[in-house]
């Protein structure tokens, strides 16, 4: 067996990707998967098309069916709706990035936006 010296490396300040449960990273994929089938023609970045109010509507509609039942999956795609969730999000994380959405990096605005969607954000971080 090799063995490795362990050397200094300056991580300091790097993501850690690996603090990412690998079932999120499932999740969103087949979610993904599904809508490159579903959606053929729009390819990998259809999504982007998307606005951000259709993008919040589609996640809080897949939230409110997941509160009502945990266990539940959409009729259409046979996913959790837990999996959707975190892939809406993923897409509003995406766009509210600085070099997407030229409202990103402005927290107020981005704010504002999801308050209008009437989601209590009180106490996020």
């Amino acid at each position: 067996m090799v063995q490795y010296e362990k050397v200094d490396k300056l991580d300091t300040g790097k993501i850690q990707p690996m603090l990412v449960c690998s079932s999120v990273v499932e999740a969103i994929a087949r979610v993904r998967e599904y809508g490159l089938k579903k959606y053929p023609d729009t390819g990998r970045d259809g999504w982007r098309r998307l606005s951000i109010e259709q993008l919040q509507n589609a996640c809080y509609r897949h939230w409110l069916l997941y509160v009502e039942n945990p266990n539940g999956v959409d009729a259409e795609s046979g996913l959790p709706h837990l999996w959707h969730v975190a892939c809406n999000v993923m897409f509003l994380c995406e766009r509210f990035k600085k070099d997407g959405d030229n409202r990103a990096g402005d927290s107020q605005e981005c704010n504002r936006e999801i308050k209008s969607t009437g989601i209590n954000t009180e106490g996020f971080t």
